[in-house]
């Protein structure tokens, strides 16, 4: 939000509400706002999580998923076991499943992996595409390069 708190509308507090119960931006819009439609309310919950992330934050943290909670455990499942049953015993081993997902959400939070990547050109400039033209085609019924020059 800006340096003004901007107050916020009845229906952006009940999406809040929502998504705070859902997690799902969708349906937390469509519950709001009484959307029909879900490519809408996926438009207006993806507007809201841009425009209320603060809100959302704050509200969770209340709940007490705080930086430090969450920290604490994505280290307890990095380290995560899992029992095994050999030999008419039961022992723990590493769960190389969760622990790998733990590690990738941590890598993700700490900014070194990035789900998208925004490619620009030269100087951030436009991309550009040279294509040279190929004068033979692929004769499909032969198999054969032919020239369309012939």
């Amino acid at each position: 939000m800006s340096e003004k708190k901007k107050k916020m509308t009845a229906k952006q507090t009940a999406f809040v509400k929502e998504y705070i119960t859902t997690l799902n931006a969708t349906e937390a819009a469509m519950r709001a706002y009484d959307a029909k439609n879900r490519n809408v309310a996926r438009v207006i919950g993806t507007e809201n999580l841009a425009k209320l992330s603060e809100p959302i934050a704050k509200v969770l943290e209340q709940q007490g998923l705080t930086n430090e909670y969450i920290a604490k455990k994505i280290k307890e499942k990095m380290e995560a076991k899992k029992p095994v049953i050999a030999n008419g015993k039961m022992w723990p081993t590493e769960d190389h499943q969760i622990q790998l997902k733990a590690t990738e959400l941590a890598a993700k939070l700490k900014g070194l992996l990035k789900d998208s990547v925004e490619i620009s050109g030269k100087g951030g400039g436009e991309i550009v595409i040279k294509v040279k033209e190929d004068t033979s085609l692929l004769d499909a019924r032969e198999g054969e390069v032919i020239n369309e020059d012939d």
